[in-house]
């Protein structure tokens, strides 16, 4: 609603990434901030997890949906780029979790595990006793503090019952969100037909990128899939490109993706693209002026730049400021 574009594959590609920015952000009560995200504390500051509060009937259905969508991205080697917490995939593919994991998603939690089971072995009993007051309760990732067992509440954890009360912890950690990920699972599994082979031949980094591809763009990948078609093969644009492009940084790559393309992430598998990258260059456009993207085609079209700083300035700036295909529906009117 409120775009002013034709659509021949970029408005529908953005339309996918804006639906990822919006889980993201909260606009339905599927996704949340890992605690590293949200203390910005450990690793995978960027990533999410499942709302495991949600679990209503109609919640069910959207994260039905939503595994659904996953396996669209995941058949159509159409990459949503989803920050889910290496936690999250692991679940999906019923695969275990460890204390790393968690270290993932909550390195506070982690390091009190760990801190307490050094205290274990390097203190007596009754430094143990004195210094540590845990008891068999933990926080979930929503925040709310539950028991580990009936009576956790009162039953305190000492140097005999430290690696019981670990396991328990990380236990109840990994079935925080049981409900959330069976309901993906279903709607994934409904879209291929309940082949659940296809999972079980997946490792999590294998799904992660075949599902929201790879979240970093590389040089190398780019040029594999990329021409320069209506100039020679040794134009001094050609190598100033990529100059550039190898000077962007990470986000700034992803927003030329963005930008070019309509889409920030490379897919797994390039082979068959419709279009392939092509950076043309228009020699009655001005030697200062901005490029045109044309996101259907993949295409960018770009005068012929004198200088380095010229064409980053300009690439980079257009990325930034037109990193959305909002028109509000006037470029019609004002060509009419």
């Amino acid at each position: 609603m409120g775009e002013g574009s034709i659509d021949a594959g970029g408005p529908f590609r953005e339309s996918l990434v804006n639906i990822a920015e919006e889980l993201e952000k909260g606009v339905v009560p599927l996704l949340i901030r890992s605690p590293n995200n949200k203390n910005e504390h450990g690793i995978n500051r960027d990533c999410f997890i499942l709302d495991s509060r949600s679990t209503t009937p109609s919640h069910k259905n959207m994260f039905a949906y939503f595994g659904a969508f996953l396996a669209f991205a995941f058949l159509s080697k159409s990459p949503i780029p989803f920050n889910l917490a290496p936690w999250v995939w692991k679940q999906l593919l019923h695969e275990d979790v460890t204390l790393q994991d968690l270290d993932g998603i909550d390195a506070y939690s982690a390091q009190v595990l760990r801190d307490l089971q050094q205290y274990a072995s390097t203190l007596s009993d009754d430094d143990f006793e004195a210094g540590v007051d845990q008891y068999f309760t933990t926080v979930l990732s929503s925040g709310e503090e539950v028991p580990l067992c009936p009576g956790g509440e009162a039953i305190k954890v000492t140097k005999a019952n430290i690696d019981d009360f670990a396991k328990q912890v990380l236990e109840a950690r990994s079935k925080e969100a049981a409900v959330q990920v069976e309901a993906i699972r279903e709607g994934f599994l409904q879209v291929i037909d309940n082949k659940t082979e296809i999972l079980d031949f997946l490792d999590w980094e294998t799904f992660e990128s075949r599902v929201s591809g790879e979240k970093k763009i590389s040089v190398d990948r780019l040029k594999a899939i990329t021409t320069f078609p209506n100039n020679g093969a040794d134009h001094e644009i050609i190598a100033r490109f990529w100059r550039v492009f190898e000077s962007f940084s990470d986000e700034e790559r992803t927003s030329y993706l963005k930008f070019v393309w309509g889409r920030c992430r490379l897919p797994i598998e390039t082979g068959n693209l419709a279009y392939k990258h092509q950076v043309r260059l228009i020699t009655d456009m001005a030697a200062g002026s901005f490029p045109q993207a044309h996101t259907c085609f993949f295409q960018l079209d770009v005068p012929n730049y004198a200088t380095d700083e010229m064409m980053r300035h300009r690439i980079a700036t257009a990325c930034e400021l037109c990193g959305e295909m909002d028109t509000d529906n006037t470029a019609a009117e004002d060509l009419d």
